[in-house]
């Protein structure tokens, strides 16, 4: 009877494992979509494009600071 107890309880570990890191993996590809999701939504808006716009004009700006020097 003991074999019995022991390989249940064997089982039932193996079960927990797998739950555990089947929840760590939902977890994981639940941020990785959130993360994609909130790139596409920056494309949309076009915000990624005014972050680029933004620093060329910080760097022409810098530019032209150094050649009045």
């Amino acid at each position: 009877m003991d074999n019995g107890i022991k390989s249940t309880d064997k089982k039932m570990k193996d079960l927990l494992r797998d739950k555990d890191s089947l929840i760590h993996y939902q977890k994981r590809e639940f941020a990785i979509a959130e993360y994609n999701n909130t790139l596409l939504h920056r494309e949309e808006r076009g915000e990624e494009k005014g972050r680029r716009e933004g620093k060329k004009k910080e760097k022409k700006r810098e530019d032209k600071k150094k050649q009045e020097k």
